[in-house]
């Protein structure tokens, strides 16, 4: 970084160029937001879930670590083949405030948006900002990814830098209940004829 300051006296010069370095340093070392995906609600952040076909799940969007914030948008993006999104819920983080802007769910990915009304808030711990449920129709592995992420303070001014985490999950294939039934009848008939060869 170069700076440059002519026409003023030298101990003001340098005074001021100390001044502008501090700021530069400070507003480089401004902590990043965060905005993860958590699969497991309570505890830490948990990125990886192992789920069945036929069941269902709910996912956290959790905000961390922003001052000022007075209104956000996203958007969830997921596997069409896989998953089938079937609710969003609002943490509600500008509660009694909150002005729903967007909440849609499309066949492969959901868009949130709210502001607040009234005073902007500060996030200093891990926040739901949202809670998606999710139904299991098809199996393999595959991400929920965050984008089109953008949070903004009162005076709709873009908050940066967000980082934002993404989560995998993976669904195995089970039998159906009457494929099911079939095999278990079908090593019950062998068990018998097994019993019967060594009787005879």
């Amino acid at each position: 970084i170069t700076i440059t300051i002519t026409n003023i006296p030298m101990k003001t010069a340098f005074t001021l160029k100390y001044i502008l370095l501090f700021f530069i340093i400070f507003i480089n070392n401004v902590p990043a937001a965060e905005l993860s995906v958590d699969l497991i609600s309570g505890g830490g952040i948990d990125d990886q879930l192992n789920v069945d076909i036929g069941t269902s799940f709910d996912v956290d969007i959790i905000l961390n670590n922003v001052l000022g914030i007075a209104g956000f948008e996203l958007a969830l993006g997921f596997d069409s083949t896989m998953l089938t999104a079937t609710s969003i819920i609002s943490g509600e983080i500008f509660n009694p405030s909150t002005l729903l802007v967007d909440k849609t769910i499309y066949s492969d990915s959901i868009t949130f948006a709210e502001l607040t009304t009234l005073s902007p808030v500060n996030i200093s711990t891990a926040t739901i900002l949202a809670t998606i449920s999710f139904d299991v129709i098809g199996s393999g592995s595959d991400f929920l990814t965050l984008n089109n992420v953008s949070l903004t303070d009162s005076d709709f001014r873009d908050i940066t830098p967000v980082n934002l985490s993404d989560a995998e999950v993976n669904v195995t294939s089970i039998p159906a209940p009457g494929v099911l039934a079939l095999m278990l009848s079908g090593f019950g008939f062998l068990r018998l004829y097994r019993k019967y060869c060594i009787a005879g």
